[in-house]
């Protein structure tokens, strides 16, 4: 990817952006990929189950009451 971007500048730079169309492709499939990336890593994260959270001490549970 820093490869890319290299010659996405040296393109505009040097060549009037005569040859800009691989690179900037080329960072765009990348950000597309990392986009589809991140939505998928949060589809996944929000299936899982809620941890479960420990109850305080007098509002029932396992406080070490025999009765519950």
């Amino acid at each position: 990817m820093p490869g890319l971007t290299t010659d996405l500048i040296k393109s505009a730079v040097y060549f009037d952006r005569r040859s800009v169309g691989w690179p900037a492709g080329g960072l765009a499939a990348w950000a597309v990929a990392g986009v589809v990336g991140l939505l998928t890593a949060a589809l996944v994260r929000g299936r899982r189950p809620a941890a479960r959270r420990p109850v305080p001490a007098g509002q029932g549970g396992d406080d070490g009451h025999p009765d519950g």
